[in-house]
């Protein structure tokens, strides 16, 4: 579980909420747009947590996401460093 604060409202989540937000809430941007817009664009990542989809010649091929929320996704991965 997780705390999320929103606009002085907390909740508290499951990280697999979160997810599935961020996959239905994001934005798309072309490769060259990205390119264009860079400072921009990681600006919004950064300070809004938005999400972006990047596409290349039409067909989705990464995803840029917040480093806070990379490292959520970090945790859940099972642990195999255990032999």
């Amino acid at each position: 579980m997780y705390v999320l604060t929103i606009k002085n409202s907390t909740y508290i989540i499951n990280i697999t909420y979160v997810i599935i937000i961020m996959v239905i809430m994001h934005k798309e941007i072309s490769s060259i747009e990205l390119r264009q817009n860079l400072a921009d664009v990681l600006n919004q990542v950064n300070y809004k947590n938005e999400t972006f989809i990047i596409t290349k010649n039409g067909k989705p091929t990464a995803a840029l996401i917040d480093l806070e929320t990379l490292n959520k996704l970090k945790d859940l991965q099972p642990d195999n460093t255990s032999s």
